[in-house]
């Protein structure tokens, strides 16, 4: 399910991704926290993510956005922005990054995709080894 929402740019982030924590709140009812582990990378500063997710009074988990410090001219080739033509290439012509519409997994630790916090769920339950 995680594979489908990774772009090329995001498979080439994660090529710097060393290990992912999943750790439960102390009653584990109340949420779960995940780290994701990075070595030195051309892409941003962390060293770790952090992803939190709480659960609410209906009982379903939400997250806060984390801030990623990306180095510069890095986040809009992740998000898609075409801010500062942030490719490199001129007016018209091919970039590297990724189309406009498209989303990058990057853009769920700042509640900006659309992938929601299932996404949590899903690597807290099927991909994280319990």
């Amino acid at each position: 399910q995680i594979s489908g929402m990774l772009s090329e740019t995001d498979e080439e982030i994660l090529e710097h991704l060393t290990s992912v924590e999943v750790q439960e709140h102390e009653d584990i009812k109340s949420g779960y926290k995940i780290t994701f582990h990075f070595e030195e990378n051309d892409w941003f500063s962390d060293k770790s993510i952090v992803k939190e997710f709480s659960v609410g009074e209906t009982g379903e988990p939400f997250s806060e956005p984390v801030q990623i410090k990306w180095k510069p001219g890095k986040e809009a080739l992740v998000s898609g922005k075409d801010t500062a033509n942030a490719g490199g290439a001129a007016a018209g012509q091919k970039r590297d990054a990724p189309p406009t519409n498209s989303e990058s997994f990057f853009s769920w630790f700042d509640n900006s995709s659309s992938f929601g916090d299932e996404c949590g769920e899903v690597i807290k339950d099927d991909i994280w080894p319990n």
